[in-house]
């Protein structure tokens, strides 16, 4: 039997005149985007519906559900077929969801995401330590930021000075202009 999909598999036997064609293509599905979770919050799309539900008390409907968080409608559908799934949200079928589970859904998503694979990330070095870096965060005018890891941690629980500074920034190109004056110093891969 002959076949062609559109991954590029293709096996063509013809008998007269004799023709034998066979070629394996793509594992994957062409037309499946990329942040489509199937079975985890891994992804843009995820975090954008996750954020929503926290954000506002329900009841919502998913149509408004993707209206608040920007996701597409597929992914926010599957998002919340998972989320039901999970026991992480209360919806009657063709309803809009009544309940969620915000401090499971929050762990939940954590357990998926990672700071390093989900985020750009770059590595700076200031050499006068971690108050200089709070110093020089304090001092830039128009930089959203937001701390995480040990630094922010230490402010409900101070136990072990940090030693690493990591936070999320809307422009990373503001903290290159930051390398630029010198306040901190690229840190190079060896």
């Amino acid at each position: 039997m002959s076949y062609m999909d559109a991954t590029g598999n293709l096996r063509i036997i013809v008998q007269h005149p004799a023709l034998y064609l066979r070629d394996t293509g793509a594992d994957r599905d062409p037309w499946s985007g990329t942040g489509r979770p199937r079975g985890t919050l891994q992804g843009p799309p995820a975090a954008k519906v996750v954020r929503a539900l926290v954000d506002f008390v329900p009841p919502v409907t998913v149509p408004e559900l993707v209206r608040r968080s920007g996701a597409s409608t597929g992914a926010t559908y599957r998002v919340v077929e998972f989320l039901e799934r999970e026991g992480l949200i209360e919806q009657v079928p063709r309803a809009p969801i009544i309940g969620v589970e915000w401090r499971r859904l929050v762990e939940r998503w954590s357990e998926d995401y990672s700071f390093q694979r989900s985020n750009v990330v770059s590595a700076y070095l200031q050499p006068r330590g971690i108050p200089a870096v709070l110093d020089g965060l304090r001092g830039s005018e128009g930089m959203r930021y937001a701390l995480t890891g040990s630094l922010a941690a230490q402010r409900l629980a101070p136990y072990a000075s940090p030693r690493l500074a990591m936070l999320y920034v809307d422009n990373p190109t503001v903290v290159d202009l930051l390398t630029a004056q010198g306040e901190v110093l690229p840190r190079r891969k060896p």
